[in-house]
């Protein structure tokens, strides 16, 4: 079984981020007792909805990144991100899912 596939975030997508974290942040906020935990998660996911959306056209919504992936793996899903530098996906990312 391989894991999602991502595409590295545009310059446009980076522009975007702010936007699409504002989205699942009150569902956070209500959800977490940590504010600034809160928005680290908002952050991550709005990274990875980004991402997959192109090739996933079933994800509509960042919420739906919440629903489908732990906390644990939207972290180190955006981590790989980040690591690819501006947020592109590096060559390190097919082996850490196991593809």
């Amino acid at each position: 079984m391989s894991g999602p596939s991502f595409a590295p975030l545009t310059a446009g997508d980076a522009l975007k981020l702010r936007r699409v974290a504002a989205q699942v942040l009150p569902q956070l906020f209500a959800q977490m007792d940590d504010d600034l935990g809160a928005l680290a998660v908002a952050y991550n996911c709005a990274a990875v909805f980004l991402s997959l959306r192109r090739g996933e056209p079933q994800l509509t919504h960042p919420a739906q990144v919440l629903e489908r992936f732990s906390l644990e793996e939207l972290a180190q899903y955006a981590q790989l991100l980040r690591e690819g530098g501006e947020w592109g996906v590096n060559e390190s990312f097919d082996r850490e899912v196991g593809r």
